[in-house]
């Protein structure tokens, strides 16, 4: 009976705490601001710019909706209109780990959506890190990959925004190593202490991030774990501090030219646009030339070949 109640508790506490901020958002039924910023890449990056140049907003364990492990809110379709690119996902049995007590969504249903986004939004690229669990979800991606070559991007080189537009770019894992390597600046170091022991950490990733990002694509994953403390309750309070930070940053003359992909547990839309807004320069080339008209630019011959 104690336990029951425990149950009803817990969920009578989480639907009454919903919060759909500018940085922290856990309700998944938020309205977002205008389109307006719906292709930020297509408006905000040139076709010669490296991706890994590019600062791109993400999400850690991008589909754990489900679950009392939860890390974000938002469906993927969300996560995208909201200007997420950075996507990351956990495979058994070929099927998503969301925690979801129902049947969960496949790897090719997520793969239909994906598909579908940059269908709708041409000019924009989706990075997505998979991490298969077993054989049969690494043999499904790998199939998946060989028969959609011309919509993928699985090599180690970094590519141009011109070769990857409307693309799925995949990332490399440590159970997986197909797309391009990835250099993650806090790697085992998730544990959540204080706030502000945790934003000194998430500054010290960044400035590495800052300084990697020229030629490698850099991963700042801002999740941190605590027993008895739930993501969004390290998130709620962080988030605010990382936008801060971040909107300090963007002010400052000498703002970083990149800063890679920066990966957050329940983003709200403030905080996901001052990610994106650091590609400020519109049309801009990666060497900081002039070329706002080339940035609804057709790819290449080689890219539309493909």
């Amino acid at each position: 009976m104690e336990c029951h109640l425990s149950i009803h508790l817990f969920f009578i506490i989480y639907i009454i705490g919903c919060e759909g901020g500018p940085y922290f958002n856990d309700d998944k039924g938020l309205t977002l601001h205008d389109n307006k910023d719906l292709d930020w890449m297509a408006k905000r990056v040139n076709d010669e710019t490296l991706l890994s140049t590019v600062t791109i907003p993400g999400t850690y364990q991008s589909m754990k909706i489900n679950t009392f492990d939860q890390h974000q809110v938002w469906k993927l379709e969300k996560q995208f209109e909201a200007g997420v690119r950075f996507f990351d996902i956990s495979l058994s049995d070929n099927v998503v780990k969301d925690g979801s007590p129902r049947k969960s969504m496949t790897f090719l249903e997520v793969m239909n959506i994906m598909m579908s986004l940059l269908a709708k939004h041409q000019k924009e690229t989706i990075l997505l890190r998979l991490t298969p669990e077993d054989k049969k979800s690494t043999k499904a991606v790998e199939a998946y990959i060989q028969s959609h070559k011309n919509k993928v991007w699985d090599e180690a080189t970094m590519p141009k925004m011109s070769q990857v537009r409307q693309k799925i770019v995949f990332v490399q894992s440590p159970k997986f190593n197909k797309g391009l390597m990835v250099h993650s600046t806090n790697v085992g170091e998730k544990k959540f202490k204080s706030t502000g022991e945790n934003m000194e950490k998430i500054k010290k990733y960044l400035q590495d991030a800052k300084d990697k990002c020229s030629q490698h694509l850099a991963l700042t994953e801002t999740t941190a774990e605590k027993l008895f403390k739930s993501a969004s309750s390290v998130a709620k309070d962080l988030n605010p501090e990382i936008h801060k930070y971040l909107a300090d940053l963007l002010k400052d003359p000498k703002k970083p030219k990149c800063l890679g992909v920066i990966s957050v547990d329940f983003p709200g839309p403030d905080l996901i646009k001052t990610i994106f807004d650091f590609n400020s320069d519109s049309g801009s080339s990666s060497d900081g030339s002039a070329g706002a008209e080339n940035a609804e630019a057709p790819p290449p011959p080689e890219a539309e070949g493909e």
